[in-house]
């Protein structure tokens, strides 16, 4: 268990190591940049989300249409067989 705190905190320092040569920037250009790039992505995915909404609206638009049509469709053949029916019966 020991070995395995001491080999974690030596792969850790190592990491630091490298990640403080791989930065270029000094922290304050590097959290800009990073922040920068936070409010793209937000802006992004705020974005696609309002498009997808309005997709999802669209699609329900017309879904309810379409339910409508059938429903009509589905009253008129109701109403033509009933008709036929009664004059059957008369005959």
């Amino acid at each position: 268990m020991n070995n395995l705190v001491s080999s974690f905190m030596v792969g850790a320092g190592i990491g630091c190591g490298v990640a403080l040569l791989a930065v270029s920037k000094p922290g304050r250009k590097l959290r800009a940049r990073l922040g920068a790039q936070a409010s793209r992505a937000a802006a992004s995915i705020k974005r696609s989300g309002m498009e997808l909404r309005g997709q999802a609206v669209d699609l329900a638009r017309k879904g309810s249409q379409s339910m409508a049509t059938q429903k009509e469709a589905l009253s008129a053949g109701l109403e033509a067989g009933k008709r036929a029916y009664a004059r059957a019966a008369r005959s």
